[in-house]
């Protein structure tokens, strides 16, 4: 018998469906691929619109910005110009364990629900424990304890984490972390473009901050990339750096 070839409108039809299968498989695959970031803007959106009363945006974070100079910094939805910072340095000879103030603290009010709080602690020596915590208005952040900067010697290995140019894959990012995470390292280097656009608040949560959370206490050194800071534009997480380069020495 002899071989029925299709109607015109039944290939129509034929390629039409799979054009439209096509289409949906790749509009699911940019979905799927969006999903974090549609995550993280809900997240943002509720603490900026919807939550009530005042909270911290950021947890303290910790970082070099000299060889014995660490800056903490942290954000809250409402300002208050008695934040303070609290830290102390323990070590082996240590008799007084009372926590100390900064003197060099700033804030910065970058919306009106974002403000943006700093401290730097000077001649943090190498090598010894490193405790501190946050209060903001009524709130306490848990003491968060770290070795600071390992002293380079004989006998004691040194694993240094390295990473960088992360600002347009935060899920890649992610995954690295978790990676370093289970490594232990000593320290944490990041080579810079942490953020895509340093003036755009939102991104310093969701490609930096956010993913971050997921390593443990740790000395950081963060370099600023050409994302990170840019001329003309407003950077305040590294406002504090006359230059955008720094040395750390590790004796």
């Amino acid at each position: 018998m002899p071989k029925c070839a299709p109607r015109p409108s039944q290939l129509l039809k034929l390629l039409s469906g799979l054009l439209v299968s096509v289409i949906a498989w790749i509009l699911l695959g940019l979905l799927l691929n969006k999903l974090p970031f549609i995550f993280d803007h809900a997240h943002e959106w509720l603490q900026d619109e919807v939550l009530p009363g005042c909270a911290l945006r950021k947890q303290p974070l910790l970082h070099y910005i000299d060889s014995r100079q660490v800056r903490v910094i942290w954000e809250g939805r409402c300002p208050d110009p008695e934040s303070k910072l609290y830290y102390r340095i323990l070590t082996d000879s240590t008799t007084n364990n009372d926590f100390d103030i900064p003197e060099n603290f700033e804030y910065v009010k970058l919306s009106p629900r974002r403000h943006l709080f700093s401290a730097v602690v000077n001649n943090v020596p190498a090598n010894v424990t490193f405790q501190y915590y946050v209060t903001y208005l009524n709130y306490k952040t848990n003491s968060i304890t770290l070795k600071t900067v390992p002293e380079v010697t004989g006998k004691t290995p040194i694993r240094i984490a390295l990473l960088g140019d992360s600002q347009l894959g935060v899920e890649q990012f992610r995954r690295h972390l978790k990676t370093i995470r289970r490594h232990h390292p000593n320290m944490f280097i990041h080579l810079g473009d942490m953020v895509q656009h340093a003036f755009k608040l939102r991104d310093w949560y969701r490609l930096f901050t956010s993913p971050l959370a997921i390593l443990p206490p740790m000395p950081m050194v963060l370099v600023s990339g050409n994302h990170d800071w840019w001329a003309g534009r407003p950077n305040h997480y590294f406002h504090d750096r006359p230059k955008t380069y720094f040395s750390l020495m590790v004796n």
